[in-house]
Formats: structure tokens, C-alpha cells, sequence
């Protein structure tokens, strides 16, 4: 089976969505301090790949847009390479996706937000559950469970998964 991992880094904690690739249901998320979260990716996809699975990483890149940022930005870079070199020595592939092409590739816009991307997510997985797609206890929806950074992993996993997608398809109508 074939999987993808969504990361959104920060300077102290990570979310992540592990998901299936073709219909995008999330198989594990969570959002943990940094190095947990790391060592629980790590374990997780470890095992899926023992197991004949293909796995696939997209990490939300840092993108500057001319403002000036702080400390707890350049921690979210530091941590971003730090990830990065983990999955190296890991031997796992992985794929920087900016918050740019989350706004264009899911919402086709420019300057949507973190509302207008949730809201987009609920509209194409979950356009009639309950709560923002998250349902109940008793009738879980499609992101049952997702909160906070939780719902930008998995954007970030949706867009790399679109931008392959295009990819694939113009390199197929090419000549």
C-alpha cells in the first residue's frame, strides 16, 4: 500500500498525518513535542515499510515573505533541516511543500489562511459531517480527532499529493 506523511514543524512541536495515498484517509496523526514527534514517524514508517508499504514525506518548508521574524521562526528552520537530515539517514525520501502551493493547489487562491484551508479540506473529504468534518463520538467524520497544527500536515500531505498528481500528468500529455 502506499502512503503519504504530511509534516508541519514548528519550533517546539510537530503535526503530522500519515494517510493513504489514494483516497487520503488518515491512517495516524498526532502533534507532539519536536523529537517525539520525529522518533514516532520515524517508528511508524519503519514499520510500514517492513512491510512491503511505500511511503511518501512532505515537510512544510519556511518561506519569508519580506516581513522580519523572530526567534521562534528561525528554531522552525533549524528544526525543519534537522528533519530533513533525519529522514536522510533514514534513507526516506522527502519533498518540501511551501504554504504558497497550499493555498494555490487547495484553496486557488493566494491569500487564503488556516480557516480557508480547513474549510476547503472539509468541503473535498467531508462535505457532510458534523464540526468542521470532525463529526462525533458516535458519528466520527473524516478528520475525527484532527485539531490544531493536526489540520495542516494533512494539507501539507493533500498538496504534495496534487502536485504529484500534475506532475504525472504532464509529463504523460508531453511529447
Amino acid at each position: 500500500m502506499n502512503y503519504i506523511c504530511g509534516i508541519d514543524p514548528a519550533c517546539k512541536y510537530t503535526a503530522f498525518s500519515i494517510c493513504e495515498w489514494e483516497s487520503m484517509t488518515p491512517v495516524q496523526f498526532n502533534r507532539l513535542e519536536n523529537k517525539e514527534a520525529l522518533h514516532e514517524m520515524i517508528t511508524s514508517m519503519r514499520s510500514m515499510i517492513a512491510h512491503g508499504d511505500h511511503v511518501e514525506i512532505a515537510i512544510e518548508g519556511f518561506q519569508s515573505y519580506g516581513n522580519q521574524f523572530g526567534e521562534p521562526s528561525i528554531y522552525t528552520c533549524y528544526w525543519i533541516g534537522y528533519l530533513q537530515r533525519a529522514f536522510e539517514d533514514e534513507g526516506l525520501q522527502h519533498s518540501l511543500i511551501l504554504r504558497t502551493e497550499e493555498r494555490s493547489f487547495i484553496c486557488h487562491s493566494g491569500r487564503a489562511g488556516d480557516k480557508e484551508i480547513i474549510a476547503a479540506l472539509c468541503e473535498i473529504f467531508a462535505p457532510t459531517a458534523k464540526n468542521h468534518g470532525k463529526g462525533t463520538k458516535d458519528d466520527p467524520g473524516f478528520f475525527y480527532g484532527y485539531k490544531k497544527d493536526i489540520w495542516q500536515s494533512f494539507a501539507v500531505a493533500y498538496t504534495y499529493k496534487l502536485k504529484m498528481e500534475e506532475q504525472r500528468y504532464r509529463h504523460e500529455v508531453s511529447f
